[in-house]
C-alpha cells in the first residue's frame, strides 16, 4: 500500500473529509487529493507526519503504519536506535 492509499484509508476510517484534514494541516485540499491519489511522489517530512498523526488522533499501531508507508521510522523507534547503536548490527543481521 502506498503512502497516499494508507493516508486515504486512515482518513476515511475516521470519517474526516479531505477538506477537513487539509484545513487541520493548513494544506491545500487539491494538494492533499494529489497526495492521496499518488499523482505526485510525496514523502512527507517528519513534522508533517506528526501533524497528520495528531490531526487524525491515530493510535500507535496506525501511526506506525503511516510512518512505515512513508518510508520513515516512528520518532520513538528512531530515538531508541540512536541511544543504542548496538542495535544497528542486530538489525542488519535480521
Amino acid at each position: 500500500m502506498t503512502f497516499g492509499q494508507h493516508l486515504r484509508y486512515l482518513r476515511s476510517a475516521r470519517e474526516v473529509s479531505q477538506r477537513q484534514l487539509a484545513a487541520l494541516l493548513d494544506m491545500d485540499p487539491a494538494y492533499l487529493s494529489r497526495v492521496e491519489h499518488d499523482h505526485q511522489q510525496y514523502v512527507p517530512n517528519l513534522d508533517t507526519l506528526k501533524r497528520i498523526v495528531k490531526a487524525l488522533d491515530l493510535q500507535q499501531k496506525d501511526a506506525d503504519g503511516l510512518f512505515v508507508a512513508a518510508g520513515r521510522l516512528p520518532p520513538d523507534v528512531h530515538a531508541k536506535l540512536l541511544q543504542q547503536p548496538r542495535l544497528f548490527s542486530r538489525i542488519r543481521r535480521a
